[in-house]
């Protein structure tokens, strides 16, 4: 294990701070640190994980760890891409590389930690694939589970996403239209069904309601969101609604959100670069209540934090933010500058407590 040291570019992090961070991670070699300050966001500074860590594209933080999936065909040599863990110090200026672990895979996409039950899970877009990692002690394992998919798909298998709720784990598979459904008991790993959409959909990312047996679903390749009931005894997902995402059909969905009264739904879509806003009625269906043009074409990943929406633009190089009425839910951009530069393609943005 090694440490990185910070680089500062404008103020010194406070040892024991509260302050509101965020990190933005992508086809690069660094992790740039944001202060988060109201509505506005600052530049602190960066780690630089260097090329034998490069391209750590999906990143799940945890406190003062930082969990991160590798979308490489190699590592350091050796065919495949890796999970990694890191820690960032207690005084925020360094981060101490942990324990890799290879998918047997490439290309991983997103990386999941779930500690509920005892696993990381990798959607090995490239690869095709699904790689389930044991966790021991709170570091990464091994690999407990893989499976390969394709046969019989529209396309090439591209899992995007895994999404994990009690003891269940969905993959969302963009190529074969479907999501795989699988149960998790004692760390084994077992698949127990699917759902399909309809040939050419590209569902890409999926999110669960934290309060209600309901999942929403959006498309990558048809730009839609489909509202699913979740049966929460068996993982199943009975769909009650189908609705458009951008009102472009070219364009192409990227990321789904729910924000933090449960209330309302955000979803980004890339191409003329928006974010849709629905509100969660009493029957559990969405209605469309804002398409919010952002200064960007390219938005990949979203995070929110109370009234603060942050979205990505890959292409553009940027970070913008964004906030939220809380009664109408409705996004708009705050007084003053709102666009931040990061470093190259980025394709990660979440907060650091």
């Amino acid at each position: 294990m090694y440490s990185l040291a910070i680089i500062f570019l404008s103020c010194l992090l406070i040892p024991g701070s509260l302050s509101l961070r965020l990190v933005v991670s992508g086809y690069n070699t660094q992790l740039a640190i944001y202060e988060v300050l109201g509505s506005e966001l600052s530049r602190v500074g960066e780690f630089d994980v260097g090329v034998d860590n490069n391209d750590m594209t999906w990143l799940q933080v945890d406190g003062s760890t930082i969990w991160a999936g590798h979308e490489v065909g190699e590592y350091q040599d050796t065919p495949g891409s890796v999970a990694s863990r890191w820690e960032v110090s207690g005084d925020g200026l360094t981060l101490q590389k942990g324990e890799v672990v290879n998918t047997e895979s490439v290309y991983t996409a997103h990386l999941l930690v779930n500690k509920e039950q005892g696993m990381a899970y990798a959607a090995n877009y490239g690869g095709s694939s699904f790689t389930a990692i044991s966790l021991m002690d709170g570091k990464l394992g091994e690999v407990a589970y893989l499976e390969s998919f394709g046969e019989g798909c529209r396309d090439a298998s591209h899992p995007h996403q895994t999404v994990a709720y009690k003891e269940w784990v969905w993959v969302v598979d963009l190529g074969c239209d479907t999501v795989w459904h699988y149960k998790v008991d004692q760390q084994q790993v077992e698949k127990v069904g699917q759902t399909s959409l309809r040939a050419g959909a590209g569902p890409r990312h999926m999110v669960v309601h934290p309060d209600k047996d309901l999942v929403f679903l959006l498309c990558e390749l048809q730009s839609f969101v489909q509202v699913y009931r979740l049966d929460d005894g068996t993982g199943n997902l009975e769909l009650i609604q189908e609705l458009e995402a951008s009102s472009n059909g070219e364009d192409t969905g990227a990321e789904i959100l729910v924000g933090p009264s449960g209330q309302f739904v955000y979803a980004s879509s890339r191409g003329t670069g928006v974010v849709v806003v629905y509100k969660l009625e009493m029957d559990d269906t969405l209605s469309r209540v804002q398409e919010y043009n952002l200064g960007g074409i390219w938005p990949r990943s979203m995070a929110i934090r109370d009234n603060l929406l942050v979205v990505i633009d890959q292409f553009g190089d940027s970070l913008e933010a964004l906030t939220i009425d809380q009664e109408t839910g409705k996004v708009l951009a705050p007084e003053g500058n709102n666009m931040y530069a990061t470093p190259s393609q980025p394709s990660f943005v979440d907060f650091m407590d």
